[in-house]
């Protein structure tokens, strides 16, 4: 049985801990699950650089390219700064939002 200060020692557990804590919260106000502040926030951090290169590499295949390289820097740069566990938080709440909540 984890305590609550092992949920913190690796990344399975504190995406765990903050996906428990958004349903709980989103579901006991009747709403969905991507309703949810805290899976619209870390969702948003990527989701709308993603959205932003995907609308500007449709411009040519070149700017396509360099789209893609920004995208990988910006996921590398978050990764630095939040660390892996807070990165894999944000990718299960893009998932989220881009599956629809």
């Amino acid at each position: 049985m984890f305590g609550f200060v092992e949920l913190f020692k690796d990344t399975e557990g504190l995406v765990l801990l903050v996906f428990i804590l958004a349903s709980v919260s989103s579901y006991s106000s009747g709403s969905a699950y991507g309703d949810s502040m805290l899976i619209q926030g870390l969702g948003a951090i990527k989701l709308i650089p993603l959205i932003i290169l995907k609308s500007l590499s449709g411009i040519s295949p070149l700017v396509a390219a360099i789209c893609a390289l920004a995208f990988l820097w910006y996921m590398g740069m978050l990764r630095e700064i939040f660390g892996a566990p807070m990165m894999a938080v944000m990718t299960m709440a893009l998932i989220i939002l881009m599956v629809g909540g």
